[in-house]
């Protein structure tokens, strides 16, 4: 329930469902549902911009995660949690770092190639915000094609955009505008809300003859999307009181 009220924008919601969920899980020493659920906090921290309490509940749900036997691929997601943190606070140093980490377990891409094909392109884009040019644009590719081959269609846009944006600092606005519009009409399709208002933002730079109308698309479908999700918060309070 948390993780479908975060999903629509009711973060303070979500976060009172999930320290609820730890309460009772602390009781019957779950920990894997800990794990999960204190990285779900984390996610929410996250996504508001509190940085500093999102790095505490990744290590708290680290924590847990070290009594957990059949630990999968979850401690290489949530170094890329952080490292995610890290980025969005613009310290790509150690961005860099936590992605470098969790790319460090030589298994990986057999155990789990979509987390593999994940850090590397966080890496990838942390290391080209960091001015770290060496190898950036075979590395971008390289992320793009196994998320293709999966067919992760989230993951192929963020690619496309990132890939976007080096060919802009690399003076190719042609091969960047391509990518930019690819990843615009995808991520419509696939519903990426987050990924299309990005792509829509930079289209408006890229194609100055149609940027305002990027720019209008852009504020008409941010308000939609804020209208929907009030909608379906109130649905959700709806349905509890007739419960």
């Amino acid at each position: 329930k948390a993780f479908i009220k975060g999903r629509f924008g009711d973060n303070i919601g979500s976060e009172i469902l999930t320290i609820n969920a730890i309460e009772k899980y602390k009781l019957s020493n779950k920990y894997e549902f800990l794990y999960t659920s204190y990285n779900r906090l984390a996610i929410l921290q996250k996504g508001i911009g509190e940085y500093e309490k999102a790095l505490m509940y990744n290590e708290k749900a680290l924590d847990y995660l070290k009594r957990v036997k059949n630990k999968g691929v979850n401690y290489e997601g949530s170094l890329s949690n952080i490292g995610i943190v890290y980025h969005q606070k613009k310290d790509y140093k150690n961005a860099i770092l936590y992605f470098k980490k969790g790319l460090n377990n030589n298994n990986l891409k057999v155990k789990n190639i979509r987390v593999f094909a994940t850090l590397l392109d966080n890496l990838t884009y942390s290391r080209f915000l960091n001015n770290d040019t060496v190898g950036i644009k075979k590395d971008f590719y390289k992320a793009l094609h196994i998320r293709d081959s999966l067919k992760i269609k989230a993951g192929v846009v963020l690619s496309k955009l990132h890939l976007a944006e080096y060919y802009i600092a690399t003076d190719n606005a042609t091969k960047a505008l391509v990518l930019a519009k690819e990843a615009s009409v995808s991520a419509k399709e696939i519903k990426n809300s987050r990924d299309y208002l990005n792509s829509l933002l930079l289209l408006s730079e890229l194609d100055k003859q149609h940027s305002k109308a990027y720019l209008e698309e852009h504020i008409k479908y941010n308000d939609s999307l804020r209208n929907f999700e009030r909608k379906i918060q109130n649905k959700f309070t709806r349905i509890e009181f007739e419960t």
